[in-house]
């Protein structure tokens, strides 16, 4: 195998696989698997079901799910419920002392790390002498969230214990955290691998992947399998689910998994896109150009006016939501790769919101605020689900 990077499907289970510079097969591996929990979180759980359009739009943009596993941290360990993250992130705990900014509950959260050596802002450790906004004394971390949230702290050295494996990495220890965060972990684990390369927020570390590969011993393989409510994290090798061959397309990103998107088809009907797509794990809402967006909305409008929602005021596009029976009549929705192609069911491309036991389904995609970005982000909408599992590999 070339020394490339690449992006992995399997296309028999519609697996989806990251790969960098590894040969991997399912002999008898040193690995690790990590039980995940699927969180559906939103902000305002007493808003009314049936709101007037602008109401309507904020509930999907309130709507948030996390992807969280069990990690230890400090001596002793406490251990912390993190968010997996594929996107550009760094692995952070909260530490003592940290609060969150303009919140009802000022604590970050119930657990926090009481141990590790805070990075000094003047050492040599300290690569671009950023020093924390909270504690000025020490080298700053930060980092923000394609839906807002965003957190602050410190760097610092601790042991981080993920099932048997113990190890010394540097991470970021939460000190301030805003307010749409929203509770939806403790923290975060981050899955960015760079090999050589460091990951900067702003002050430059090896990534806690890439410690982790180095600590163990291990193949830089990463697996993450999701369904609606639970998954599965494998470190050092694949899934042990995994029984087909797998076939690839090159991955578009040095440290971002990424790869190109030639169509969108609904049913029988194909949507021209030629975009980059990048996983976002930490996502819960697809995030597409204005330009795409307006795309799928004329293409609805111009061939399936009979769906519900469509052309109602206001339409599934401007954030009314439906009913199960509705979101049903939605034809599936197929990623059109290299030679492969990604099926993704209406069940799964709206995202469920539940408001007083009642659950309604509100279409998964969203402009970017930014309206220069012509990217496309896949977070939670595309990557849950029994009949799509996603399964990564670094």
């Amino acid at each position: 195998m070339g020394r490339e990077r690449r992006l992995h499907i399997l296309f028999f289970c519609f697996f989806f696989c990251f790969s960098c510079f590894v040969e991997v097969n399912n002999q008898e591996v040193k690995k690790l698997t990590l039980q995940v929990e699927r969180k559906a979180l939103y902000s305002d759980p007493f808003a009314p079901f049936y709101e007037p359009f602008e109401q309507s739009k904020k509930r999907l943009s309130k709507s948030q799910a996390a992807h969280v596993v069990k990690v230890r941290a400090g001596t002793p360990a406490v251990v912390f419920d993190l968010m997996i993250d594929t996107g550009y992130s760094m692995t952070a705990v909260p530490v003592d002392g940290c609060f969150c900014l303009n919140c009802t509950s000022t604590s970050c959260a119930t657990n926090l790390l009481q141990s590790g050596q805070p990075i000094a802002c003047a050492s040599k450790q300290c690569s671009r002498q950023q020093c924390s906004t909270a504690t000025p004394s020490e080298c700053g971390f930060w980092t923000t969230f394609p839906e807002g949230p965003n957190l602050q702290g410190s760097l610092v050295e601790t042991l981080v214990g993920l099932g048997d494996w113990n190890l010394t990495s540097i991470i970021g220890g939460i000190e301030q955290q805003s307010s749409d965060w929203n509770n939806r972990a403790a923290g975060v684990l981050s899955l960015t691998s760079v090999s050589s390369q460091q990951v900067c927020f702003p002050n430059c570390v090896d990534s806690f992947i890439d410690v982790l590969v180095r600590s163990e011993n291990i193949s830089n393989v990463v697996t993450l399998s999701l369904s609606n409510s639970t998954g599965k994290v494998t470190i050092g090798g694949l899934d042990d689910d995994i029984k087909s061959n797998i076939s690839y397309v090159d991955v578009h990103s040095e440290s971002l998994y990424g790869f190109l998107v030639n169509y969108l088809s609904f049913g029988d009907e194909h949507m021209e896109v030629r975009k980059v797509a990048y996983i976002q794990s930490a996502a819960s809402k697809n995030f597409v150009s204005h330009s795409l967006f307006d795309d799928i909305e004329n293409f609805f409008k111009d061939n399936h006016e009979e769906l519900p929602g469509v052309t109602s005021d206001p339409d599934i596009f401007s954030g009314h939501c439906l009913e199960a029976a509705e979101m049903m009549q939605y034809p599936p929705l197929s990623f059109v790769l290299d030679k492969v192609i990604v099926t993704v069911n209406p069940v799964h491309y709206f995202v469920p919101i539940t408001l007083q036991n009642h659950t309604l389904y509100c279409f998964g995609f969203l402009k970017w605020d930014d309206s220069d970005r012509e990217d496309l982000e896949l977070g939670d909408p595309f990557l849950r689900g029994k009949e799509s599992p996603f399964v990564t590999y670094f």
